[in-house]
C-alpha cells in the first residue's frame, strides 16, 4: 500500500512540475491548466484524459520525466488542447472513431509544432513537416474537422493511417469513450477487477464451490456405494409419489370453473408476478437516471471547456498580435473553433410573414358540414376543405454579389442554388414575393428581380461576373435606400452580402436584417464586418450563420 501511494505521489509531483513550466511559458493557460486535476489510473500504460481528470501511470511518467522532459510538457500541451476543442464530446459523432482519433491529433500537434516555447519548442521531423505540407495545401487550415474530412473523402490507405497514428499519438483516447462509465468508477482502478468477478470463470469457481459444499453437507455414509443405491432408489419412490400429486392437482384446477382456482396459490403467484414486474420498473428507472446523469455530466463538462476556450480566446486578442508569433496558429485556429453557428434555414425563417394563402387545405375542413352529414345522414359526414391556410412566407428579400475580381463565379452558383433550394424546401415563396439580385463591385452593376424560385435557379445557371474591379459594399445600400424611398422596394426584411470579405464596409446600421455570406469562414479576415451585421459561412454543401 505504502508502494502505491509514493507511486501517486511522484506522478503528481511531475504533472505538477509540468504544468508549472507551461503556465510560466503560455500564461493565457492558466484557466485550462487548472481545469484538469490528476489520478492515477494502472488501466492505461501511458497517460490520457476525459476532460475531467489527467489519468496516468506513474512509471511511464517518469520514463518521461528522466529521458524526454520537453515530450512531457508536450504530451501535457496535448492533453489540454484536446480539451480546448472539445475533441472527445465530438468523436461519437463521427463513424470512424479511429480516425478522429488520428485527425485530432493531428490537428493539436501541428499547433504545437508550430509555437517557439522554449518548454516545447522542437526540431519538426521531417515527414511530420511533410505532412503539415500537404495538409495545408489541400485543406489550408489544419482543424480536426476539416482533416477528418479529407482522409474520409480521399482513397483510404489504412497502412498509412496506422503510421500516422503511431507517429502523432501522445495519448490515450480510450478515456474518451469511457467517460460515460466515470461516475460509477471515478478512479478507473477496480474496472479490470470487476470484469473478472464478472467473468465466467468466477461464476464457475463458485458454482464449484457450492457444489463441494453440497457434497460435504450430505453426511457421513456417502462413501458406501450401497447406501448411496439405498438413497437413490428412496429418492426416486418419493419423488414418483410427489409427481402424482401435482398432477392430480393440477388436473383438478384445470376442472375447476374460471375464477375458482385457489385463492392462495393465485395471490402467491400475483405477488411473484408484481414484484418481478416492480424490479424491472425499478431497473430501468435507475438505469435512465444514470444515463441522465452522465449525460448532463457530459454536458456540463462541455460547456466548462467552451467558456475557458472562448476565455483564453478573448485573452489572446488581448495580449495583441507581437505575443502571437510564438503560439503559431493557435490564435487562427481558436477563433474558428469557437464561432458559433446556426442553421441557415432558420436564418431564412427569421424573415418569414405570417399570411394567408389562397389555396387548398388537406389538413383542415368545415365542421359545420361535417356536423350536419352526421344529423341528417346518420354515418354520413359531409368533409370539405378549407380554402385558406396561414403559411410563413418572405416579402421582400435583397441578395448583394461581389463581383469584383477576388469573387469566384462558381462560388456565386453554388449560394444561389443552395438559396432556392432551402426557400423551395420550406414554402417561402407566394405571389408577391420578391427578390432583388443586385451585382456590384466599386458600383452596381445590374439588378435583377425574381419572383419565383424557377427563375432564381434558371438566374443561377446562368450567371457571370460583371465588372472585376475592387469592392466597395456602400453603393448597395446606398440603391436600397434610395428604391425604398421611390417605394420600387416595400416590405424590406432582409439583405443578404456574398462576399469574400476584402472591401469597405458601411457604418450605418440598416433598419433590416443584414448578413454578409463568406465562403470557407477558415480562410477569411471577417473581424471588420459591423457589430451589427450577422456574418453568414459556407462550409462544405451547407450554409451555416455565426452570431
Amino acid at each position: 500500500m505504502g508502494n502505491r501511494v509514493e507511486l501517486d505521489e511522484m506522478g503528481k509531483r511531475i504533472l505538477d512540475a509540468s504544468r508549472t513550466e507551461l503556465y510560466l511559458s503560455m500564461r493565457f493557460l492558466g484557466p485550462a491548466l487548472h481545469s484538469l486535476g490528476w489520478i492515477m489510473d494502472l488501466s492505461t500504460a501511458f497517460v490520457g484524459t476525459d476532460a475531467a481528470m489527467i489519468r496516468f501511470n506513474p512509471n511511464y511518467l517518469f520514463q518521461l520525466y528522466v529521458n524526454r522532459p520537453r515530450f512531457l510538457n508536450r504530451t501535457y500541451l496535448h492533453m489540454i488542447l484536446h480539451c480546448v476543442f472539445r475533441h472527445m464530446f465530438t468523436a461519437r459523432e463521427k463513424e470512424d472513431r479511429e480516425l478522429w482519433d488520428l485527425a485530432s491529433d493531428i490537428a493539436v500537434d501541428a499547433i504545437i509544432d508550430s509555437m517557439e516555447y522554449r518548454a516545447v519548442a522542437e526540431l519538426t521531423p521531417e515527414y511530420r513537416q511533410k505532412w503539415y505540407s500537404r495538409l495545408e495545401e489541400e485543406i489550408h487550415v489544419l482543424t480536426a474537422e476539416r482533416i477528418y474530412q479529407y482522409f474520409i473523402e480521399r482513397k483510404r490507405n489504412y497502412l498509412e493511417e496506422m503510421q500516422l497514428a503511431q507517429i502523432f499519438a501522445y495519448d490515450d483516447h480510450s478515456f474518451w469513450e469511457r467517460m460515460e462509465d466515470e461516475e460509477e468508477n471515478p478512479s478507473g482502478e477496480n474496472s479490470r477487477q470487476k470484469d473478472s468477478d464478472n467473468s465466467p470463470s468466477g461464476n464457475t469457481d463458485s458454482k464449484n464451490d457450492s457444489e463441494n459444499d453440497s457434497e460435504n453437507d450430505s453426511g457421513p455414509g456417502n462413501d458406501d456405494p450401497d447406501s448411496k443405491k439405498d438413497s437413490q432408489t428412496g429418492n426416486k419412490e418419493n419423488n414418483k409419489e410427489e409427481n402424482k400429486e401435482k398432477n392430480s392437482e393440477r388436473n383438478a384446477r384445470r376442472q375447476r370453473p374460471s375464477g375458482r382456482q385457489d385463492e392462495g396459490g393465485n395471490k402467491d403467484s400475483d405477488r411473484r408476478n408484481g414484484d418481478e414486474k416492480n424490479d424491472e420498473k425499478n431497473g430501468e428507472k435507475n438505469t435512465h437516471e444514470k444515463s441522465v446523469r452522465k449525460l448532463k455530466k457530459i454536458e456540463n463538462l462541455n460547456r466548462q471547456w467552451k467558456e475557458t476556450s472562448e476565455r483564453m480566446e478573448a485573452e489572446l486578442l488581448a495580449s495583441g498580435k507581437e505575443a502571437s508569433q510564438d503560439r503559431g496558429s493557435l490564435d487562427r485556429i481558436l477563433s474558428i473553433s469557437n464561432r458559433r453557428r446556426t442553421d441557415y434555414r432558420e436564418f431564412l425563417r427569421k424573415f418569414a410573414i405570417l399570411r394567408e394563402v389562397t389555396t387548398i387545405d388537406p389538413d383542415s375542413f368545415d365542421y359545420g358540414f361535417y356536423n350536419y352529414g352526421l344529423e341528417v345522414y346518420g354515418n354520413m359526414p359531409l368533409i370539405e376543405e378549407n380554402e385558406y391556410r396561414e403559411m410563413n412566407r418572405i416579402r421582400t428579400l435583397a441578395i448583394a454579389i461581389d463581383t469584383s475580381a477576388s469573387c469566384q463565379e462558381i462560388l456565386v452558383q453554388r449560394f444561389l442554388n443552395e438559396t432556392a433550394a432551402v426557400l423551395r424546401n420550406i414554402g417561402q415563396f407566394f405571389s408577391s414575393s420578391e427578390v432583388h439580385i443586385i451585382e456590384c463591385d466599386e458600383h452596381v452593376q445590374d439588378e435583377i428581380v425574381v419572383r419565383d424560385i424557377s427563375d432564381l435557379e434558371k438566374y443561377a445557371e446562368s450567371f457571370h461576373v460583371k465588372g472585376g474591379f475592387g469592392t466597395d459594399f456602400r453603393p448597395v445600400f446606398s440603391y436600397i435606400e434610395e428604391k425604398r424611398r421611390t417605394g420600387e422596394i416595400r416590405d424590406m426584411e432582409a439583405l443578404m452580402y456574398f462576399t469574400d470579405g476584402m472591401g469597405i464596409y458601411p457604418e450605418k446600421p440598416t433598419d433590416y436584417d443584414t448578413a454578409f455570406v463568406f465562403f470557407n469562414d477558415e480562410e477569411l479576415d471577417d473581424s471588420k464586418v459591423p457589430d451589427w451585421a450577422m456574418k453568414l459561412y459556407i462550409r462544405g454543401e451547407k450554409l451555416v450563420s455565426s452570431s
